[in-house]
């Protein structure tokens, strides 16, 4: 799905708990014997945006949308110091892969695993002294929005593997987090070099290395009011200029779209 058919897609989403028709919803499931769950992308919005408020955990997902089918791809679901973090099960989406020209991933950074990892910042008397609690609450859960250094490790990966030596694959990442959507999808076009030169065993390390030093640029309060900014403007926003994994906010609720 291009970048601009999600923001029309965002547009045409209802509000949370509303209006959808499917009686299949994505939910968190650590059994790798999850059912494959068929619902248009707008419904599963709503899914997800209930899950960010709920679940304790990260999940993620392959969306076909030629089926429009999820596939639930997330392995290893844990909680460590506060932090969940699920793995991808690679055997699936290779299959994947091989069956489809469009993949869509899709995981989550839920709003609970967000407050668990504050806590300690919260009991800082040294943050305390600058910041209030709620505005340290504020920071964290507009972070929420970023990819991680795994997250675009595990995306670069992918690509390298799975997409890069198909150039007619197209894959997409993106996030679902508390404010709305964000698309980190890495360019095959302008990795190839490093999937050339890096691919091998040590693919996923070099890859998350490689996103931890791109979001070494980002500071908390700078990314907490673009996003708070896109979110009352209703339009969406570049979080990073990176030609390699351009990283672009939008919010759920766009300017102009219609909420019931």
């Amino acid at each position: 799905m291009e970048v601009g058919n999600l923001i029309k897609l965002l547009s045409t989403v209802c509000l949370l708990g509303s209006c959808s028709s499917s009686s299949q919803y994505l939910a968190v499931n650590s059994s790798p014997t999850a059912p494959i769950v068929y619902k248009h992308e707008t419904e599963a919005v709503l899914d997800l945006r209930k899950l960010v408020a709920e679940a304790e955990v990260e999940e993620a997902w392959c969306y076909v949308p030629e089926e429009t089918s999820w596939h639930d791809v997330g392995l290893e679901v844990a909680v460590s110091n506060g932090r969940a973090t699920v793995d991808y099960d690679l055997e699936k989406i290779e299959k994947l892969a091989v069956e489809h020209k469009t993949l869509d991933f899709y995981h989550l950074h839920p709003q609970p695993m967000m407050m668990n990892l504050i806590a300690p910042y919260l009991r800082d008397p040294s943050l305390s002294r600058h910041y209030s609690k709620q505005r340290i609450k504020e920071i964290f859960t507009a972070d929420g929005a970023l990819p991680s250094p795994d997250d675009l490790g595990s995306a670069i990966y992918l690509v390298c593997t799975y997409q890069q030596p198909h150039r007619q694959k197209q894959f997409r990442f993106f996030i679902a987090s508390h404010y709305g959507i964000t698309n980190y999808t890495p360019q095959p076009e302008l990795l190839a070099d490093f999937c050339q030169f890096f691919g091998g065993t040590d693919l996923l390390t070099l890859a998350t290395a490689f996103g931890k030093n791109i979001l070494e640029e980002f500071h908390p309060e700078v990314i907490e009011k673009k996003i708070r900014g896109a979110v009352a403007r209703g339009f969406p926003t570049s979080l990073s200029s990176d030609q390699k994994i351009p990283i672009e906010f939008i919010p759920y609720v766009l300017r102009g779209s219609v909420n019931h």
